[in-house]
């Protein structure tokens, strides 16, 4: 998890990453200001998540943008570990927060083993 953590410091600075861990998955938690599930993508290759998010704003009719203070788009890379089950994932999106929960497989999962007197 330390990977994860040293990626979450080179962030742009308008996202922001929480992860949460249980016994049969991960979920990230990724504030991007701007986002919709139509303008997200996400893609899965071995140990690496990608996301790429196009944040564009409808302008009123009879405005005109004057000046743009944040990035339209972003694109950023984060670890998973090692145990993630990548065909089993999924993600939602609800005004600009990305959850993506990802299983881990079970083969990777550890147990404890309960010790016993003879």
């Amino acid at each position: 998890m330390e990977e994860v953590r040293e990626a979450a410091r080179s962030l742009p600075p308008e996202v922001a990453l929480d992860v949460l861990s249980a016994v049969e998955a991960y979920q990230y938690v990724i504030d991007v200001p701007g986002a919709s599930p139509s303008t997200t993508e996400v893609d899965l290759t071995d140990d690496t998540l990608s996301i790429a998010v196009e944040r564009g704003e409808a302008i009123p009719d009879g405005y005109e943008r004057v000046s743009i203070s944040r990035p339209g788009s972003l694109e950023f890379s984060l670890p998973v570990p090692p145990d993630v089950q990548g065909d089993e994932a999924s993600a939602t999106m609800d005004r600009g927060v990305l959850t993506l929960e990802l299983p881990r497989d079970e083969e990777h999962v550890a147990y404890s083993i309960p010790v016993g007197s003879e």
